[in-house]
């Protein structure tokens, strides 16, 4: 990720959230900020995750993957 771009662009706006957590961690100090943070981001993870099973068993849920 920081290979490319390790500045994070004009304004850090080429940030993904991961690296500004991180940054708030450990280059600030602002652990309590980064922990929310992280909560965040695991909330967002666990809404998406939760939207594409119930998707996935809306629809059938097929176990094989056929090619076209």
């Amino acid at each position: 990720m920081s290979v490319l771009n390790p500045f994070g662009g004009p304004g850090n706006s080429t940030l993904v959230m991961s690296q500004q957590l991180f940054s708030t961690a450990f280059q600030k100090g602002q652990y309590g900020i980064a922990c929310a943070m992280g909560v965040v981001i695991a909330l967002m993870t666990m809404i998406f995750a939760g939207i594409i099973g119930l998707l996935n068993r809306l629809t059938g849920g097929k176990d094989t993957v056929t090619m076209a």
